[in-house]
């Protein structure tokens, strides 16, 4: 069986490249991880992104806020987003809400007179005939 000797320089030599690959895995680490918190950052938008779209969709196909046109409501999902942290509470609420909207009248906003739609009530409640 052979020995081997341990020459000081030799020991020196091997110790600091050693600590050389050490900083270089640690820095190569810490890119790593960076970049991966990164990553794992646009992930999570992309995937509120496809949230809030599905959402809007959903009360497009609901008739739920239907003063809003699609965009509006994306941007109001976004809002509560930003401020609530999370879209769960809307998200169930526009599971659970009715498909369609129930119609117990209408507003009619036409000018009295105009000859078109005159609303009977006002035209008897100013006296007209």
């Amino acid at each position: 069986m052979s020995t081997i000797s341990l020459d000081p320089k030799n020991v020196a030599a091997v110790t600091s490249h050693g600590a050389a690959v050490i900083d270089k895995l640690a820095s190569a680490l810490t890119d790593v991880l960076a970049e991966n918190a990164e990553l794992k950052s646009k992930l999570n938008a992309r995937d509120n992104d496809d949230k809030v779209r599905k959402i809007a969709s959903d009360m497009e196909e609901k008739g739920l806020n239907a003063h809003l046109d699609f965009d509006e409501k994306v941007a109001s999902i976004q809002e509560h987003l930003k401020t609530a942290g999370t879209l769960d509470a809307v998200e169930q609420a526009v599971e659970m809400a009715a498909t369609g909207q129930v119609s117990f009248g209408k507003v009619d906003d036409d000018e009295i007179g105009s000859g078109v739609g005159d609303n009977t009530l006002i035209s008897f409640c100013l006296g007209r005939d």
